[in-house]
């Protein structure tokens, strides 16, 4: 489920969305955005440019630290 879906759920749900439904949303996000892009890495893996599997996770969120928060 993405996060607009979940957010769209809890509209239907419960007529509204509180400030709980945001940050789940929003938690939700984050993971998508942080494994789109360990699967891109992979194929960097793939095709023989081998990274650590951590290194991989923490460029990951290093880049949505760096592009989504303030």
């Amino acid at each position: 489920m993405t996060a607009v879906e979940f957010l769209e759920m809890m509209q239907i749900k419960n007529g509204s969305l509180s400030k709980t439904d945001f940050k789940i949303a929003k938690e939700m996000e984050k993971g998508q955005i942080i494994d789109a892009i360990i699967i891109s890495e992979k194929e960097h893996i793939i095709q023989g440019n081998v990274y650590p599997p951590q290194f991989v996770v923490d460029k990951a969120k290093k880049y949505y630290n760096e592009t989504f928060t303030n």
